[in-house]
Protein backbone atom coordinates (compact mmCIF):
# COMPACT_ATOMS: atom_id res chain seq x y z
CA UNK A 1 0.00 0.00 0.00
CA UNK A 2 1.18 3.53 -0.83
CA UNK A 3 0.63 6.22 1.80
CA UNK A 4 0.75 9.82 0.58
CA UNK A 5 1.42 12.66 2.99
CA UNK A 6 0.59 16.11 1.68
CA UNK A 7 -0.64 19.62 2.40
CA UNK A 8 -4.33 20.21 1.65
CA UNK A 9 -3.20 23.10 -0.53
CA UNK A 10 -1.59 20.53 -2.84
CA UNK A 11 -4.82 18.54 -3.19
CA UNK A 12 -5.31 18.97 -6.95
CA UNK A 13 -1.83 17.61 -7.68
CA UNK A 14 -2.19 14.81 -5.14
CA UNK A 15 -5.58 13.78 -6.52
CA UNK A 16 -3.99 13.41 -9.96
CA UNK A 17 -1.16 11.33 -8.47
CA UNK A 18 -3.60 9.09 -6.58
CA UNK A 19 -5.67 8.53 -9.73
CA UNK A 20 -2.56 7.64 -11.73
CA UNK A 21 -1.24 5.25 -9.08
CA UNK A 22 -4.62 3.50 -8.86
CA UNK A 23 -4.82 3.27 -12.66
CA UNK A 24 -1.40 1.61 -12.60
CA UNK A 25 -2.67 -0.97 -10.10
CA UNK A 26 -1.36 0.39 -6.81
CA UNK A 27 -3.38 0.36 -3.61
CA UNK A 28 -3.29 3.92 -2.25
CA UNK A 29 -4.23 5.11 1.22
CA UNK A 30 -5.75 8.55 0.62
CA UNK A 31 -7.23 10.34 3.60
CA UNK A 32 -10.14 11.82 1.67
CA UNK A 33 -11.30 8.32 0.82
CA UNK A 34 -10.29 6.48 3.99
CA UNK A 35 -11.07 8.81 6.92
CA UNK A 36 -14.64 9.13 8.10
CA UNK A 37 -15.79 12.31 9.88
CA UNK A 38 -15.28 11.97 13.60
CA UNK A 39 -12.82 9.10 13.23
CA UNK A 40 -9.76 8.82 15.46
CA UNK A 41 -7.73 10.26 12.60
CA UNK A 42 -4.42 10.55 14.41
CA UNK A 43 -4.29 6.84 15.30
CA UNK A 44 -5.63 5.74 11.91
CA UNK A 45 -2.99 7.77 10.08
CA UNK A 46 -0.16 6.54 12.30
CA UNK A 47 -1.30 2.90 11.91
CA UNK A 48 -1.33 3.25 8.13
CA UNK A 49 2.04 4.98 8.01
CA UNK A 50 3.56 2.12 10.00
CA UNK A 51 2.01 -0.57 7.82
CA UNK A 52 2.46 0.94 4.36
CA UNK A 53 4.97 -0.47 1.88
CA UNK A 54 5.75 2.95 0.40
CA UNK A 55 5.53 6.36 2.10
CA UNK A 56 5.40 9.29 -0.32
CA UNK A 57 5.79 12.74 1.24
CA UNK A 58 4.71 15.52 -1.08
CA UNK A 59 6.98 18.46 -0.32
CA UNK A 60 6.12 21.86 -1.76
CA UNK A 61 6.08 25.49 -0.74
CA UNK A 62 2.79 24.65 1.01
CA UNK A 63 4.40 22.13 3.34
CA UNK A 64 4.27 23.48 6.86
CA UNK A 65 7.38 23.70 8.96
CA UNK A 66 7.05 21.38 11.94
CA UNK A 67 3.99 19.52 10.64
CA UNK A 68 5.04 16.34 12.43
CA UNK A 69 5.08 18.23 15.74
CA UNK A 70 1.31 17.78 15.73
CA UNK A 71 1.74 14.04 16.21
Amino acid sequence: MVFISYSRKDSPTVEELVARLKKDGFEVWFDREKLDPGAAWKQIIMDNITSCAVFVPIISHHTEKGVMDRF
